[in-house]
């Protein structure tokens, strides 16, 4: 099955694609509209599975509230989908390879934290850094791509979800809108923080959704990204932009978040005042 789009075909796009990606601020990263073939689009859109089953992690802490999907996915029904996962973790690495000028990179056969990513009303995700180790083969995370499934996100910002892209001293800023059938390419490294910090406010029959796939490499000595890279088992969040209207109490929030550089929050962890705003 043919997923991409025509831009797959056009030579010169492609280059232009690496040279965005390699100069691209706050972090190497290139944005791609209208990625999937719309036909194709449109069915993985509509086959696009809702958190209803205990398949689904669920976070909700002050940190992070989301649904994420990634087991299971290359024997899912509608075939569409189990065709997707099996596209994106074989025919889609050399693309991958090709559009960031890293020629050592890997597929995740574990899909670790990857997968589909569900965001309902009142879903946020911190400014971080993802992992930099994987916690089963050891390899570098080295590339996300991030594909949106939303067939309308207001453009006016008052639904917020957009990712933010942004250096640890916000000299560089850039907003990503979640719009329909757009990818995303970036680089994870040291300074590609991201995320979502402020509340979603879209209607509370919609959700943001995206699907996650991450690429890997050996750890290399040579490669000087790698051999200055602090390593993280965990993802490193940190308010960069301040509290949202959900938290009022810094020091606590801070405890939280340093807290999840080792494991997952459980509800012991978080006062027990707080309320969850993700419906």
């Amino acid at each position: 099955m043919e997923f991409l789009n025509d831009w797959i075909r056009d030579k010169h796009y492609l280059d232009s694609l690496l040279l965005q990606f390699q100069t691209a601020t706050p972090f190497p990263h290139v944005v791609i509209d209208n990625f999937f073939k719309p036909d194709i689009a449109a069915q993985i859109e509509r086959a696009f599975p809702v958190p209803t089953s205990e398949q689904w992690n669920k976070y909700d802490n002050p940190i992070e509230m989301k649904f994420t999907l990634d087991k299971g996915l290359t024997t899912m029904e509608p075939a569409i989908l189990a065709s997707l996962w099996r596209f994106l973790q074989t025919d889609m690495l050399p693309i991958i390879q090709t559009l960031t000028g890293i020629p050592n990179l890997e597929s995740d056969p574990h899909l670790h934290g990857a997968g589909f990513h569900y965001h309902p009303p009142g879903g946020k995700l911190e400014m971080h850094l993802d992992y930099s180790v994987h916690p089963i083969t050891g390899k570098e995370r080295r590339i996300n791509l991030l594909i949106y499934m939303n067939p309308y996100w207001n453009p006016e910002g008052k639904w917020n979800g957009d990712l933010i892209l942004t250096d640890p001293n916000k000299t560089c800023i850039k907003h990503v809108l979640p719009v329909f059938n757009r990818a995303l390419i970036m680089r994870t490294s040291d300074i590609s923080w991201h995320g979502m910090p402020h509340l979603i406010k879209c209607p509370k029959d919609y959700a943001r959704k995206s699907i996650a796939v991450y690429y890997v490499s050996d750890m290399d000595d040579k490669n000087e990204e790698s051999a200055t890279m602090n390593s993280r088992p965990k993802a490193k969040f940190r308010p960069l932009f301040g509290l949202t209207d959900d938290y009022d109490n810094e020091e606590e929030y801070m405890k939280l978040c340093k807290l999840r550089d080792s494991r997952r929050l459980s509800r012991h962890d978080i006062p027990i005042e707080w309320k969850s705003s993700m419906q």
